[in-house]
């Protein structure tokens, strides 16, 4: 069955035998890794560290990176896998490992492909060492969220990679003026204190658009199935309303990826899947 990912970046999925029926309104991180390295070239920093969570994203991240660092003569001299299950004892001996390895001009370079809750618990440590020098590159498991109370002195100068995204018209005015106890969709609360875990509001009117991520990427997955099936009908029912008996019979996982792969500017927008899988770099 055909699945469309609006925030899975995953250089391993780019593996279109062993995930046929996967596709993405978002780029592979393979963009995201090249974008990396280009920065610390643009800055002069050829001497880094990288430190990248254990999933399939912290991992395949790491190879991206470490694939165009070679390329570009960046060097990394220390690279580290992390887990969620890290002691403080294991973090503080990392944190150690990390202050070792200064570049040329006295600065601790480090590269994080993780998500921001494991991030910033090891940055939290740094923190509490008192340990000075640190440069964050951060990948976008990390950036566009404004730092933990205490850590922002840490984390000025840090620089993070996104995806570029717009905003979907209409979209917060919507939940701007939606009410959690009389919503009828089960999962709004948990979809607000996922986001906005300090919302407690009846109204969150504060929500802005950079709290949202990834909407306008949700909306094109969306639209791209219900162009595909709109096609579906229209090819196999002709003017018949509802569902006809030869899309009983027909549909299949199959018909449904072959018609997605067709899919340009589905319902009026500017999507368009690149070679029928991701979305634009």
């Amino acid at each position: 069955m055909p699945q469309i990912s609006a925030t899975a970046t995953s250089s391993v999925l780019n593996d279109r035998q062993k995930y046929k029926y996967f596709k993405r309104t978002v780029p592979s991180d393979t963009y995201q890794a090249k974008g990396i390295v280009k920065l610390l070239r643009a800055y002069g920093w050829e001497y880094v560290s990288i430190l990248y969570e254990d999933s399939s994203y912290g991992r395949y991240g790491y190879i991206d990176v470490k694939t165009f660092a070679r390329l570009d003569n960046v060097c990394i001299g220390y690279e580290k896998q992390t887990s969620e299950e890290m002691t403080d004892l294991e973090i503080k001996e990392l944190v150690r490992d990390l202050k070792i390895r200064r570049n040329s001009k006295g600065k601790i370079v480090v590269v994080l492909f993780m998500l921001y809750q494991h991030a910033y618990r090891i940055i939290r440590q740094i923190h509490d060492m008192r340990s000075k020098g640190f440069i964050w590159i951060g990948s976008d498991g990390l950036t566009g969220r404004h730092p933990p109370d205490g850590l922002e002195n840490i984390m000025e100068g840090a620089i993070g990679l996104t995806l570029e995204t717009s905003e979907y018209p209409g979209y917060l005015q919507y939940v701007n003026t939606q009410r959690i106890s009389t919503n009828p969709n089960p999962w709004y609360s948990e979809f607000l204190q996922q986001y906005f875990p300090n919302c407690t509001m009846e109204s969150c009117a504060w929500i802005n658009n950079t709290g949202i991520p990834y909407i306008i990427n949700v909306r094109d997955a969306v639209y791209a199935f219900g162009e595909a099936i709109l096609n579906i009908h229209s090819d196999m029912c002709q003017n018949h309303t509802g569902v006809c008996k030869e899309v009983i019979d027909k549909l299949t996982g199959d018909l449904l990826l072959e018609y997605l792969e067709k899919i340009k500017n589905p319902l009026n927008t500017s999507f368009n899947f690149v070679h029928g899988v991701e979305g634009q770099p």
